[in-house]
């Protein structure tokens, strides 16, 4: 009876240094977690701050292109008038025509970068309105500059129209990685729940 009885309290007993271990191996896993995890978010952070600046930059320089293609033409009104035999009315056309186009093709150029995507639409944008200050460059004739100074209005709408959604999104991009990462929440008042306004 007295050994049964002492076979049956050794099995009942826990052996503590079972619970031991276990207890530092996942202190020695979260340790090791934890510097892996660390590592990445410094990374991650900076690639989305980079991203960033280049959007700004690039945004930047196609809206002050093409808002400055507004009026440079004025400069070289003289010698378009010398060059290409062109009327007084030709040479309005030359100035409105960008003008006319930048103005007309601004909704549909926001509906189309909804629709397929905004960096999509402005790579599209910029590529047009590059190809089209290049016709105007070649232009032999009145009309071909005309025809040029059109397209690059249209290039020019669908610059325009993206650019400042194009900030907005690097903007919201770069805070949502930070939050996630840092795990904090955001600050501001915090808003009352449905069940306060039912309340009330």
């Amino acid at each position: 009876m007295t050994e049964a009885h002492e076979d049956l309290s050794g099995v009942g007993e826990r052996p503590p240094h079972r619970a031991r271990d276990g207890h530092h191996g996942l202190h020695e896993g979260g340790q090791r977690d934890r510097p892996h995890e660390a590592g990445h978010q410094p990374q991650h952070g900076s690639t989305q701050r980079g991203n960033k600046w280049w959007t700004l930059v690039a945004v930047c320089l196609g809206t002050f292109m093409l808002l400055l293609d507004i009026t440079i033409v004025n400069v070289a009104l003289p010698d378009i008038q010398t060059a290409l035999h062109s009327s007084f009315s030709d040479l309005q056309w030359v100035v409105d025509a960008y003008a006319l186009t930048l103005a007309a093709f601004l909704l549909t150029a926001g509906s189309l970068a909804d629709m397929y995507g905004r960096r999509l639409l402005y790579l599209i944008g910029l590529a047009v309105f590059t190809a089209a200050s290049a016709l105007c460059g070649f232009a032999e004739s009145t009309l071909m500059l005309q025809l040029s100074r059109g397209l690059q209005g249209v290039g020019g709408a669908i610059m325009f129209a993206v650019s400042l959604a194009l900030l907005a999104d690097a903007s919201a991009a770069r805070t949502a990685a930070s939050r996630s990462g840092s795990g904090a929440p955001s600050p501001g008042w915090p808003l009352p729940s449905a069940r306060c306004w039912a309340g009330r």
